[in-house]
């Protein structure tokens, strides 16, 4: 559901995905598997839900660049994405971020609910989220009217992002992988872990960018140098530090064109 969907892709998907709902799973290939992970029953009991009450992992499963984990998960007590992460601090700003988004008075975008945060017995932090919808979705490529000012109320609510002289709240990872359509044209946002204080512009920049990874043709347009500047930086410390070649490669390219 959250590859970099372009037509073909996600043609693909929804084709996969509505032979699932009418054969079931064992209509495909392959062996199948029970996957256990002790850290699903230790996580539903910490959300009061009872051990067993999220009982099912999806074949979504994957890590991430921070070393963590994300999956999702579902059962009597409803459907979930589950983050694990060795650090805490990324998972409670994101909580607290989609706490705010519910009480903002916003109409250019949606996000999940937040369902709860705490840490394992090893260590490490977990947080849960409302899974929203299952079906496929496609990536927005384009920033709606208004999208901009949203994003800046929700941001502006939480300690420690509040907008100074030369820098302004950000979502920090506003891409149209994070950025997507439903089935019914409702616009969600996900993804609210690298929320920062960063050079006017730079979500736009980033996301300008990143559209160029799913539509190569797409011109680069309405971007400030600082924020393409800021990117620019970042995306090649990327580089030269493993992260995936291509996208980050294309992305740099096009935040070049605006310096």
């Amino acid at each position: 559901m959250y590859a970099a969907s372009g037509r073909a892709i996600l043609t693909a998907q929804w084709l996969a995905w509505a032979w699932i709902r009418l054969f079931g799973p064992r209509f495909f290939p392959g062996r199948s598997g029970r996957l256990d992970l002790p850290e699903l029953r230790e996580i539903s009991g910490a959300l009061g839900f009872g051990r067993h009450d999220l009982n099912a992992v999806a074949t979504y499963r994957r890590r991430d660049v921070r070393g963590g984990q994300t999956f999702l998960a579902t059962g009597s007590a409803g459907s979930f994405m589950i983050k694990i992460r060795q650090g805490g601090r990324s998972l409670e700003l994101e909580q607290r971020l989609l706490a705010a988004a519910q009480e903002a008075d916003i109409s250019a975008f949606r996000t999940p609910r937040p369902i709860g945060v705490g840490r394992l017995g090893d260590g490490r932090s977990w947080s849960a989220q409302e899974m929203v919808f299952t079906a496929p979705h496609r990536p927005c490529l384009r920033l709606p009217d208004g999208f901009e000012q949203d994003l800046i109320k929700v941001l502006s609510r939480v300690d420690g992002l509040a907008a100074t002289r030369d820098r302004t709240p950000a979502h920090g990872d506003l891409s149209p992988w994070n950025l997507r359509h439903d089935h019914r044209g409702q616009l969600w946002l996900f993804d609210w872990e690298d929320a920062e204080l960063a050079p006017h512009g730079a979500d736009r920049a980033y996301f300008e960018a990143a559209v160029g990874v799913i539509r190569p043709r797409r011109e680069i347009r309405g971007v400030e140098r600082s924020g393409a500047a800021y990117w620019a930086e970042r995306i090649t410390e990327r580089l030269e530090t493993g992260h995936p070649q291509g996208p980050n490669t294309i992305m740099l390219q096009r935040l070049n064109r605006c310096l």
